[in-house]
């Protein structure tokens, strides 16, 4: 049986072309450059070329860390890559959030208008002891939105 578990999403249509958008966001381990906002995006585990299997230690200020620092610290795990299809999923594997369980994310860029893209990332969690769904899925899509308005900027610049 298979357990409840919370879902939002986060869509952006992009003034910039599907393989330029794609180009950027599908490396993996490389977030940081089109999130500057990270302080740290490594590869710790997996092979260089990140296939499934592949592990990113991910870490910057957040208010919701558990560790008391102002630090969210973070191991994703990809799952999958689908370079035809334009699309990853990962999963949270460590994080220090108390009782942030089971997440798991999907990213796809679509063509649209030519020259355009669409963007979609999907996400699930089970329920978090202590927060409301609609406070976290609020919060959780507004923070993938922010994400994706500085990969539109990126992948939009000359």
């Amino acid at each position: 049986m298979e357990s409840f578990k919370w879902q939002g999403c986060a869509e952006m249509a992009m003034a910039a072309p599907l393989e330029r958008v794609w180009e950027i966001a599908s490396d993996f381990c490389g977030m940081k450059k089109w999130y500057p906002a990270l302080l740290v995006c490594e590869r710790v585990e997996g092979t260089p070329e990140q296939g499934p299997g592949c592990v990113r230690y991910i870490c910057s200020a957040s208010s919701s860390s558990s560790s008391g620092d102002g630090i969210l610290r973070a191991k994703e795990k990809l799952i999958s890559m689908d370079c035809i299809n334009h699309s990853y999923t990962y999963s949270v594997i460590d994080i220090n959030i108390e009782g942030f369980q089971g997440y798991q994310s999907t990213f796809q860029v679509t063509e649209s208008e030519e020259g355009s893209c669409a963007v979609k990332w999907n996400f699930e969690v089970e329920p978090i002891p202590g927060r409301s769904e609609s406070e976290f899925v609020s919060k959780w899509s507004s923070v993938l939105t922010t994400i994706l308005n500085t990969l539109q900027d990126l992948a939009s610049s000359p």
